[in-house]
């Protein structure tokens, strides 16, 4: 059996400590990715995984740039609701919804519409037309600001138009500074 020599600045040594470190770190990196694709998602009132809302159409696709690991993408030539819902309620005030989307589409084409509606008298309280502003896969984020008189049960809803690859990762809700 061969002995090896430790002094000091060691080669194997090193080298060893070195790889120890790289597994730690990926070992930890790993644990922190599966949290976040098997988080559920729900933070709290006002913030939503597309993932975690009913849909019509698209399917749930893995993306490591999104929040949690996953989004919600529609295929083409396929049209529908990629999420809508999820019928909580909230207090009068005013408020601001921002929609997180992902496109891949040729600039200036509506890939789909983005809104904000009362579910129990079914009034769109704000809404507004996704238009494609690059031919490269574009992130971006949709805000849409509204006023509530009463407690009401909201819905968030974002319409798919079948064209190009359109995708929605998150909704986020809250009152603004005003209130």
């Amino acid at each position: 059996m061969a002995a090896v020599q430790m002094t000091e600045g060691n080669p194997i040594r090193n080298r060893f400590s070195t790889r120890a470190q790289v597994a730690g770190l990926l070992a930890l990196g790993l644990l922190v990715a599966l949290g976040l694709l098997f988080s559920s998602g729900q933070v709290q009132q006002g913030h939503y995984q597309a993932e975690n809302l009913p849909r019509t159409t698209g399917a749930v696709v893995l993306n490591l740039r999104a929040a949690y690991g996953r989004e919600v993408c529609g295929k083409p030539g396929q049209t529908g609701a990629l999420i809508y819902g999820p019928y909580d309620w909230y207090d009068p005030g005013e408020y601001k919804t921002a929609f997180y989307l992902r496109a891949e589409a040729v600039p200036g084409t509506v890939v789909g519409r983005v809104e904000v509606s009362d579910a129990k008298t079914a009034a769109i309280l704000a809404s507004g037309d996704i238009i494609n502003a690059d031919t490269a896969e574009v992130r971006f984020v949709y805000q849409l600001a509204f006023s509530i008189r009463q407690t009401s049960q909201l819905e968030f809803r974002v319409w798919y138009y079948g064209i190009d690859r359109f995708c929605v990762d998150q909704v986020i809700t809250q009152l603004t500074a005003d209130n």
